[in-house]
């Protein structure tokens, strides 16, 4: 994916267009700081970008990239992100504002995160087929440190698994189904996470269910999923065993037999690498 988008919207300034222009094409994030140097990623690597960000700078940028409407982004911002075309993802970070407890706003930005989506054909293929040599059947968990490239993983997965199986994908974050990515894809973008499941399930007879990184929703309709038979493909952060079983929204999914493999990501330098391990249900 290039960064096209960035350089035509009208959301950049020309200071800022010159120096994404100048980005290496395996650009992996940028992060504008108010005050602070900006920085990029490339290769699991951070650079210096030479522009800092003036008071008031991103809040414009914001508002730009909204078309001037925070209040439609509402849900999303709230959870620190703002969807953007061609699978890109904004993080946002600044001033959050609280009313009974719950996030409902935020202001005074202080960061802006924006995520490049690639695509890595091929990478995917061994974890395909040693899921198909198994019958194809269970789910199949991705884990990772933040940054590992476990989406990049799963949007690889669709790709493939979809070739041949009716995949659903609940993509909330836009960033999965990419235009040109996988061949019998239904997306599903914007539903709350276990009612997306459950109209996948009801309605769309997915032979593959996808979703992006778990929550207690997520585990919600993922239970829902395991009792149907369709396999769950999705991910978590987690580096290890230990990892996973401390979390308390995975814990039933595990305990329910609903990943049978789990694929491990890591990174070493600009290589990244992963396992694939078989994990079964009495060992929970």
């Amino acid at each position: 994916m290039s960064i096209g988008f960035l350089l035509d919207s009208k959301a950049i300034n020309i200071s800022l267009r010159e120096k994404f222009r100048r980005l290496p094409p395996a650009v992996e994030e940028v992060c504008l700081r108010r005050g602070r140097p900006a920085s990029y990623t490339a290769g699991g690597k951070t650079y210096a970008l030479d522009y800092t960000a003036r008071a008031g700078e991103l809040d414009e940028l914001l508002m730009l990239f909204t078309d001037g409407s925070l209040y439609a982004y509402q849900s999303t911002l709230c959870r620190g992100y703002l969807p953007l075309p061609g699978g890109y993802r904004l993080g946002v970070a600044g001033r959050g504002v609280c009313e009974g407890g719950a996030l409902v706003g935020v202001t005074d930005v202080m960061t802006l995160c924006l995520r490049f989506p690639h695509r890595v054909p091929g990478v995917a293929d061994g974890i395909r087929r040693r899921w198909e040599t198994d019958g194809g059947q269970g789910g199949l968990l991705i884990c990772g440190s933040p940054g590992a490239g476990k989406t990049t993983m799963l949007r690889e997965l669709i790709h493939t698994v979809s070739e041949t199986r009716r995949t659903a994908v609940l993509d909330s974050r836009g960033e999965l189904c990419l235009d040109g990515v996988g061949k019998y894809v239904t997306p599903l973008s914007g539903y709350p996470p276990a009612l997306g499941m459950e109209i996948a399930l009801r309605t769309l007879s997915p032979e593959v269910l996808v979703t992006d990184e778990l929550g207690e929703e997520e585990t919600r309709g993922a239970l829902t999923a395991a009792r149907c038979g369709v396999p769950l493909f999705a991910s978590a952060h987690g580096t290890s065993r230990d990892d996973l079983l401390a979390r308390e929204s995975l814990r039933p999914l595990f305990g329910a037999g609903v990943f049978r493999w789990i694929v491990t990501l890591s990174q070493e330098g600009k290589e990244r690498h992963y396992t694939m391990e078989k994990w079964e249900c009495s060992a929970f």
